[in-house]
């Protein structure tokens, strides 16, 4: 995800063992808004979270609202 330039904030999921594990990643947002309310933490550039769900849809949507709810934070 790194390699991405043009990209302000970028998420990915992945389901394993019956959760949704996802990760934040940014080259200047402070993803531990995110992922922490989402109940889990990180550094401020790089992130994670569980999400207790094996629908992919309902997780996809739970992220997106946490995003539009916290707004962009940019690092100083």
């Amino acid at each position: 995800m790194q390699d991405i330039k043009e990209l302000n904030l970028i998420f990915a999921l992945v389901q394993l063992n019956g959760e949704i594990k996802g990760s934040f990643r940014s080259q200047n947002l402070d993803t531990t808004i995110y992922s922490g309310a989402l109940g889990g933490g990180g550094h401020k550039l790089a992130s994670g979270f569980i999400i207790k769900t094996r629908n992919m849809k309902r997780a996809i949507r739970k992220v997106l609202k946490t995003i539009a709810e916290k707004g962009y934070i940019q690092l100083e």
